[in-house]
């Protein structure tokens, strides 16, 4: 059984968490810590669970008694309570305020939001509960970011039944302000933005080919200095949260495979456009693919491209309009492409014309193979109908 603290029991939130706690079969509540209410019974603020619980507010942290504790505090709370108290190692916090939500050196919270860090929450000792909108709209725009998608800005229009705010009343949260009436909530300025952008996949549609997309929302945030291609490339293969991720595998093999796949991507990128705003949206689309398109560099081809897989398995893919071919390329001809990209002599026309020769003798080599196999095939079927 779990033994369970909450600080700052009065507020909605801490209604509804007790709620689920008490009706949760691993869970056991052992105080409800509230400086305002302490000695009240938590039905008297709470009237909704009459009957569930004659459990009553207290002012005393039993923190040694816990193994959870649960922050359900204003923001700016939790970090002055961590600040201002020592809270024993072996107990897991979750913070329901928005103070820990940023991720940053300073703290081990992690922030909780399951379908993006699910494995790492797991093992976490320290959680940060994502915000209601945030979660809202991550779990609407992550799918559309880990196949690099969002290629322009973003509007979302969301919009709450009632208040997020707390229990306290504002000159804008009285019924008589809210029946049948919507209103807007800090647009283009909300505090979300941050907690949104700061991870993974979308932070690195933030900075769509480089360019941060959020900066016009951003205020007092330094100027980021435009990112070149060959930089946004690196930056975008080498992210562990990017959805790609394929370079940096401590494996010398991989890593060889990732290596060219790059240069590859870079030298296709160059062939296709001059233009370097283009450019890093080619390299978005082949990171997002796994795939080169390599079909300008080899004449005839009506069809050239290499592929890299999960397993790091380079494919090359080629049909010439007699032929077509999907094989694995071997470690031979990966140590050549390797050799041809990383030679620092060849100039980029030099290292095409390599790539386009080496590519067109595979090609040639896999049509004379099946020549040959569909001359012996043809010539055992001319022996057998003579033997009839």
């Amino acid at each position: 059984m779990i033994k369970v603290g909450i600080i700052g029991g009065a507020g909605y939130t801490a209604g509804e968490l007790i709620r689920l706690l008490l009706n949760h079969p691993d869970a056991e509540i052992t105080f409800v810590n509230s400086t305002s209410n302490a000695g009240n019974k938590i039905t008297d603020v709470h009237s909704g669970l009459y009957g569930e619980t004659d459990l009553i507010f207290t002012d005393e942290l039993p923190l040694d008694q816990i193994d959870l504790l649960f922050f359900c505090t204003a923001h700016g709370d939790t970090k002055k309570f961590m600040e201002s108290h020592t809270v024993p190692e072996n107990v897991k916090i979750i913070d329901l305020s928005m103070d820990y939500r940023i991720e940053s050196p300073e703290h081990d919270f992690v922030y909780g939001l399951p379908e993006l860090n699910r494995r790492r929450i797991c093992n976490a000792q320290h959680i940060a509960n994502p915000g209601c909108f945030a979660t809202c709209i991550q779990l609407a725009v992550l799918p559309l970011a880990k196949h690099l998608m969002l290629n322009s800005d973003l509007h979302v229009n969301a919009i709450t039944g009632s208040t997020g705010a707390g229990v306290k009343p504002s000159s804008t949260s009285h019924f008589s302000w809210r029946n049948d009436n919507i209103s807007i909530y800090k647009p283009f300025t909300h505090q979300h933005l941050a907690e949104i952008g700061q991870k993974g996949n979308i932070k690195l549609q933030a900075l769509h080919n480089g360019n941060d997309l959020l900066a016009k929302y951003k205020s007092n945030a330094p100027q980021e200095q435009k990112v070149s291609s060959e930089d946004w490339m690196k930056k975008i293969l080498s992210s562990e949260d990017s959805g790609v991720g394929i370079s940096g595998t401590n494996d010398p093999i991989l890593d060889m495979a990732m290596t060219t796949f790059m240069s590859l991507m870079m030298l296709a990128a160059q062939i296709d456009s001059n233009d370097e705003e283009r450019q890093k949206g080619l390299i978005s689309a082949m990171a997002a693919n796994r795939l080169v398109d390599l079909t300008s560099l080899v004449p005839g081809m009506r069809q050239c491209t290499i592929t890299v897989g999960e397993n790091g398995k380079t494919v090359l893919h080629a049909e010439s309009g007699t032929v077509k071919i999907d094989r694995e390329l071997t470690s031979s001809e990966m140590n050549r492409l390797s050799l041809i990209l990383g030679n620092a002599n060849l100039s980029e026309e030099s290292k095409r014309t390599k790539i386009a020769g080496m590519v067109t003798g595979i090609v040639a080599t896999q049509q004379a193979s099946q020549n040959f196999e569909q001359g012996m095939e043809a010539e055992s079927q001319q022996q057998n109908l003579q033997r009839k």
